[in-house]
């Protein structure tokens, strides 16, 4: 089978920067993009790198786009559906075009790239699909609505799938880019930040994860797993890196995602009591971990630039 890797929002920012990183990996890149002029110029010195003009925008065009390529090649068998859109504005500043115009680009364009491409990594069992989302959306916050609306759209759309297609060699997972410093948003890192956990989603065998969501180098609770009846609580001091975040390495599936049973506790609206020494009521924490918690220092961090590094 040809190692052939597709790779939308090309033209610039992270797309661009993963064009680069896996020239020498694969045996032809499509780079997708609506400014192919330019993605022609950067590209010129790589041989098996193919720019095609695409806006993602429009529904119609990649389904077309998408067609084309499964015609062409038979399968792709790698895909990193990268091409994003950033709106700040407030939901209730959003006109009607702003809100569709998002959806598109970061839910739909997603959505139809996997109805239109999975199907024959199917017949050929075997693909590897990631999918940009944010890590911002794990604990939503005011000013970003249209994007994270959308996105989270793409989150459902992207595990749905993953499920709905464990019975064959075909991983579909979740990144993120992180506060990566690109034309679209003025991050503080760099955009090849996200380049390991790119490579290791692109590497990973048939016995890897999917449906699941990796934020640099770390594996982020997002959905409870249905074929897993139920999920243990991480104990203290367990698979968690400084930041909260879980870690797949150190404590494989256990972890209760934010949506489990107990959250009211986890947030602290219901506490234990006990009698201290001094005969004085003090407040304990529940058993359950508290991942919503957690998850917000994390974003916290992405937004305020701190510096992270792969694993």
């Amino acid at each position: 089978m040809k190692r052939v890797l597709l790779i939308t929002g090309a033209s610039s920012g992270i797309g661009a920067s993963l064009v680069r990183r896996f020239a020498s990996d694969y045996d032809e890149i499509v780079a997708a993009a609506r400014r192919v002029d330019r993605m022609r110029d950067a590209f010129a010195d790589l041989s098996n790198v193919t720019p095609a003009r695409l806006d993602v925008s429009d529904p119609d065009e990649l389904t077309a786009f998408a067609r084309q390529l499964v015609a062409r090649h038979g399968v792709v068998p790698y895909v990193v559906s990268c091409a994003g859109a950033w709106n700040p504005k407030p939901l209730l500043e959003a006109s009607n075009d702003d809100l569709a115009h998002g959806w598109r680009i970061d839910a739909l364009a997603h959505a139809i790239l996997l109805r239109e491409l999975v199907p024959a990594m199917r017949d050929h069992d075997f693909g590897r699909f990631v999918v940009f989302s944010g890590s911002a959306t794990l604990v939503p916050m005011g000013g970003w609505s249209i994007q994270y609306g959308a996105i989270m759209a793409c989150n459902g759309y992207t595990v749905a799938a993953a499920i709905e297609n464990r019975d064959r060699d075909v991983k579909i997972n979740l990144t993120a880019p992180g506060s990566a410093n690109t034309e679209m948003y003025p991050g503080s890192l760099p955009p090849s930040a996200c380049h390991p956990t790119v490579a290791w989603l692109l590497d990973v065998d048939a016995t890897g994860p999917t449906g699941r969501f990796f934020w640099l180098g770390k594996e982020i609770p997002m959905f409870r797993d249905p074929h897993v009846p139920r999920l243990q609580p991480l104990r203290p001091g367990q698979g968690r890196d400084r930041c909260g975040a879980f870690d797949a390495a150190g404590a494989g599936r256990r972890g209760r995602d934010p949506g489990s049973r107990g959250l009211s506790r986890s947030l602290g609206r219901r506490s234990r009591r006990r009698h201290s020494p001094r005969g004085r009521s003090a407040r304990v924490p529940g058993r359950r971990r508290n991942h919503v918690i957690r998850l917000a220092k994390l974003r916290d961090e992405v937004l305020a630039g701190e510096s992270a590094t792969e694993r």
